[in-house]
Parts: structure tokens; sequence; C-alpha cells
């Protein structure tokens, strides 16, 4: 305590305790008001509204990505397409244990199985080497799925993270599902703006979720996306998060019992706001990163 107190924190111009962000200060200014008071006028200030739209408009073009959903937490999009794969009840996902809880708890929402594999000490992220090792030990193939020989279930997923929007091995990760027929959905929470090799963090797997928490890069209050190019994947997705509810003029018709995840507009206006200046806040944190680096050489 002594030494941050006395060392760290005037070298990062941070005066006393209160101003100590935990991952990432919001960056919200006059025009993320205006555009809020916008939405706020044009009373759309629910699950409908042009915000909604602009905000998944430019998510896809930053990403890359054919299909986007807005949903009201990171937690929720994990959650939707654990649900959307309509894994067995019982069979097992492996995570890594380095993550928020909301990693796991989306596992236990779904009544599935953790397995935990450890991480790797270059990126904290999912260890490829553990995880070749952990699947050769336990995995039999029966009509091109993936069982665990010692349980009996199915393993339904491996989900990755990418720690504070660092990517993990995520290449080596793939080829290792892909040889035992695994799918892999990406715990991107913290990684809208960041890349590998090129390519947005959380389009390399099946689909990838993404928090716009308060404490991520850019913020929507509450909220988060799922971003996929899998076309079929998206509309089932996007039928359970409005509460299956099919389309009609008049008439309240749910075909299936559905959940109410979508993003408010007047979220979606927050976000819209905070995505078109998303390349200034990276910036900002590139230079947090680098007094970071030389504070703690």
């Amino acid at each position: 305590e002594k030494i941050i107190y006395n060392k760290i924190l005037p070298i990062l111009n941070i005066k006393g305790k209160n101003k100590i962000a935990g991952i990432h200060e919001p960056d919200l200014n006059f025009d993320d008001r205006r555009i809020v008071e916008q939405c706020i006028k044009s009373t759309f200030v629910s699950t409908s509204g042009n915000f909604i739209k602009k905000f998944e408009n430019k998510i896809k073009r930053i990403t890359k990505t054919k299909y986007v959903l807005l949903v009201n937490s990171g937690t929720s999009s994990l959650d939707l397409i654990l649900k959307t794969l309509s894994c067995p009840v019982g069979s097992e996902v492996i995570i890594p244990p380095i993550s928020f809880v909301a990693t796991a708890n989306v596992i236990m929402y779904n009544k599935l199985k953790p397995i935990f594999v450890d991480i790797e000490k270059e990126t904290y992220g999912l260890c490829p080497e553990k995880l070749e090792k952990k699947l050769k030990k336990i995995v039999f193939i029966k009509k091109n799925k993936a069982y665990n020989k010692f349980s009996g279930k199915l393993i339904s997923a491996i989900i990755p993270v990418h720690v504070f929007g660092k990517s993990c091995k995520i290449d080596e990760i793939l080829k290792i599902s892909k040889k035992y027929k695994i799918n892999v959905i990406e715990d991107a929470a913290a990684a809208m703006g960041s890349f590998y090799k090129s390519k947005h963090l959380g389009t390399f797997g099946l689909a990838g979720a993404i928090s716009f928490n308060g404490n991520k890069i850019i913020t929507t209050g509450a909220g988060g996306a799922i971003i996929t190019n899998n076309k079929k994947l998206y509309l089932k997705m996007l039928h359970l998060a409005s509460v299956c509810k099919k389309k009609h003029k008049w008439n309240f018709f749910h075909d299936a019992v559905g959940y109410n995840l979508r993003m408010p507009n007047i979220n979606a206006a927050l976000g819209y706001s905070q995505i078109k200046k998303i390349s200034y806040i990276i910036k900002k944190k590139k230079k947090l990163s680098k007094k970071n680096e030389k504070v703690f050489k």
C-alpha cells in the first residue's frame, strides 16, 4: 500500500483512493449526453428504435461480421449462445479458470458442467497445450461428436476468454477444437476494438460475446452484443431473445418459452455515441498502458 500510494499514483497523475478505476473508466462527454437526449425526446426508449440499428451497423463495420444482436448484458450474450445451441443437460463445457464469474455462471444456468483447463502465462488465456493434453486423455468421438469417456457426457463447447481484451492463442485453440469436433464460443467481453492477425476477436469461433458494462472499452451502461456470421444461429438467438414472439400485426403468439433479453434503444443510443469515438478511447488506453509498463518495470 505504501509503495502504491507513494510511488505509482504520482507517476500516473492519480490523486487519492477514489480516483482508481477497476478496469477502465468510462469516457463520457457532452456528445454522449446529446445523443441520449435525442433518444429520450423520440420517446423510443425501450427495445425498438433507430439507435439499435445504428449501433448494430457500427459494430458490424468494425468487426466485419454479418450479424449482430444487442442484448441487455455480456452475461446474456454468452447465456443466449448456449441456449441456442441446445446443449443437452449435464453436458460439459471447457473454460479457463481466469475470467469474470459470468463465464461459469452461464454454464450453470443451462444445467451444464464446467470443465476447467488452465491458462498459459503469455496471454493469461486458455492454454492450447494443456487443452490438447486434456482432450487427448478424456475424449472419444461418436457420430462426429466429442464425448468424455470417464463421465460419458457430450462436450458441448469450448469457451476461451480474451482476458482484458488481449487475445488468447485463439488460432491454436481452433485447430484443436476442429480436431476434436467441439464448437468454440468466444468470451470477448472486454475485447471490443481488439484484433488478432487483422481479425476482430469474437469472430474466430461460432459466435462471440461482447460486454458494454461501465468498465469496458465503450459502455451502454448495461448491455452486450453477440457477433456471428452464422445466419441460422443469429435468427434462433433473435427469436429466443424476443420472447419467442411470432411476427404479426396485432396477435401475440409465442411458439416457445422465450426470454426478454433485447437491449433498450436508450442504451443503444449511448453505445452509438461511444462507438463513434472508439479509436480515440483505444489511443488513450494505449497511452495508459505505456505508463503502466514504465511504472511496473
